[in-house]
């Protein structure tokens, strides 16, 4: 083979390469797309809540009501997995805002909650590894809100069983590190700047950038029409 017909080959084989490449991408750029979409539209209204959530949550452990404090934070976690993470993730896998929400409904409606089962699996093709998210002790993350806070929660509810001080103030440090570490990652990835305007429907961005799916670019923001998906 002449030095040209291998330069040739050389130059249709990267072109090969770089189109198998650019078409491999195409589901997982989707499903990022529709994320995004998702969590632009809708990360406004579920994030009010669930900082209304984690204030009354912390004003009820300062007065020194632990039992209702937790049973609050639990609440903030099951919102933020339903409607940060598997809802905007089952949507995008679907395209289908009306397949998505009939199966999440039959997902979190389940009085076992399998979605906590789900979650990990959900996040890792994200680089997210569930198990591997610390509190501030060193102790998982997940571990402490599957074993300790839910169990104390469920005593108090339906036992009246009394809660420690310690147990709120751990169920409040999940929630909000489940935010921080776990929702702000995801965000992060997709490209929302929080830092820069402070909520999910509006990204600031690089003019040469392309716009978002569902969003519309205007002098170098790009804005969601915002709604909510608790109706």
């Amino acid at each position: 083979m002449s030095y040209d017909s291998w330069d040739d080959y050389a130059e249709s084989q990267a072109e090969f390469d770089a189109e198998q490449e650019y078409l491999a991408r195409i589901p997982t750029d989707l499903h990022e797309e529709a994320v995004r979409s998702y969590l632009g539209s809708c990360g406004d209204a579920v994030d009010a809540r669930v900082k209304k959530l984690l204030s009354a949550a912390t004003s009820l452990s300062a007065s020194k009501f632990p039992g209702p404090s937790v049973v609050v934070s639990a609440t903030i976690l099951e919102v933020m997995i339903r409607y940060f993470c598997v809802r905007p993730i089952f949507e995008a896998a679907f395209l289908s805002d009306l397949i998505a929400r009939e199966v999440t409904e039959k997902i979190t409606r389940s009085h076992f909650f399998p979605e906590r089962n789900l979650l990990a699996g959900i996040l890792r093709p994200w680089k997210i590894e569930l198990n591997e998210i610390l509190l501030g002790s060193g102790k998982p993350l997940w571990n402490e809100f599957t074993s300790v806070v839910l169990e104390n929660r469920n005593n108090f509810v339906h036992r009246g069983q009394d809660v420690s001080d310690e147990i709120a103030a751990i169920a409040i440090e999940c929630a909000t590190e489940f935010r921080a570490q776990i929702v702000m990652a995801m965000a992060n990835r997709l490209g929302f700047t929080h830092d820069k305007s402070g909520c999910w429907s509006k990204v600031i961005t690089d003019p040469k950038e392309h716009v978002f799916l569902g969003g519309k670019l205007i002098n170098g923001e790009t804005t969601y029409v915002t709604r909510s998906p608790f109706v």
